[in-house]
């Protein structure tokens, strides 16, 4: 039975991946036989423990994929309403084995240091109460309203939130393959720089915008934000939305989306939002609008759900 890893690190770019050895997998199972065999005391119902510097899980057999995730010093197993405590060391042993292919010295050094930190964003979708009319009215009639639930289905469906990154969300387009700019349209970035990632939204029928208070005519769709990252695991994107209420929403990598900042203040602003995590081992700054609609093509590397959820989207 394969164990693979996957290390949510970007918020656009695809992320790290990692196939256990039979060694490994024999230590994996070993160490969280040890885990839940830990005094209920140890336990905690903290199920917002990770996000952007967890680890994902997936076990591939013939029984089905088990999927779980750890970081922040917390364990979550979906058939439990808690996390455990990694009192057994789990996390950093994960981040120790992979090899620099995978995650150069540098990036291992970060995710030490952050898988301490439990200041994550909620790994579940929870019903927030109506935001305050504090942002400037949304000058774009065809603005969407904000979500928290975004990209969770229905019980007994897969969560496709998952594999949907922030350019998917930004576009509100659940295409399930982890969409890059100019990916759709057969050109992809060529760098991730903040030119060459706006020359690759525009391929994809994106516009470049100098600003987002000038009023769209209906049918004109909406406006977005790119950022690029400047973080120490290596380059990466970002993008967030306007939604219908004029203020700003994003999604990071495979998780929830959120209407707040890094310090967990409402998004009136992308220019003035905070978008620093963890003590600024992950940073993105902001370089321009573009206004987006239904009709742009996006799409990502991964061709089908199916690929999607055992490649890229492991929780």
């Amino acid at each position: 039975m394969a164990i693979h890893l996957r290390f949510s690190m970007f918020s656009g770019r695809p992320n790290p991946r990692y196939t256990l050895s039979d060694e490994e997998s024999a230590e994996l199972k070993r160490r969280i036989r040890e885990l839940k065999r830990i005094d209920h005391r140890r336990r905690i119902r903290d199920l917002r423990p990770h996000g952007m510097g967890e680890i994902r899980v997936l076990h591939d057999g013939p029984t089905g994929r088990l999927r779980w995730r750890c970081g922040a010093g917390l364990v979550e197993f979906p058939d439990y309403p808690f996390s455990f405590v990694d009192t057994t060391g789990l996390g950093d042993w994960l981040i120790g084995i992979c090899p620099d292919r995978v995650l150069i010295p540098e990036q291992k050094r970060i995710l030490f240091d952050i898988s301490r930190f439990r200041d994550r964003f909620p790994s579940k979708a929870e019903p927030q109460p109506p935001p305050a009319p504090t942002c400037n009215a949304n000058p774009a009639p065809d603005g969407i309203p904000f979500d928290p639930f975004w990209g969770w289905p229905p019980p007994g469906n897969w969560p496709r939130i998952f594999c949907n990154n922030c350019y998917d969300y930004a576009n509100n387009q659940l295409t399930d393959t982890y969409s890059q700019p100019g990916f759709g349209t057969g050109a992809i970035y060529s760098s991730h720089s903040g030119p060459d990632l706006e020359q690759a939204a525009v391929r994809d029928g994106l516009v470049a915008v100098p600003n987002c208070t000038d009023v769209l005519a209906p049918g004109q769709g909406w406006y977005v934000a790119l950022f690029t990252g400047v973080d120490g695991f290596g380059p990466d994107f970002h993008f967030m939305r306007q939604d219908a209420s004029g203020c700003w929403s994003q999604k990071l990598d495979g998780d929830s989306v959120c209407d707040w900042d890094a310090h967990h203040n409402k998004i009136k602003s992308p220019e003035d939002a905070v978008l620093s995590y963890f003590d600024g081992a992950m940073h993105y700054e902001f370089v321009r609008y573009l206004r987006t609609s239904t009709g742009v093509t996006i799409k990502g590397s991964q061709s089908t759900p199916e690929e999607c959820a055992l490649l890229d989207v492991w929780v």
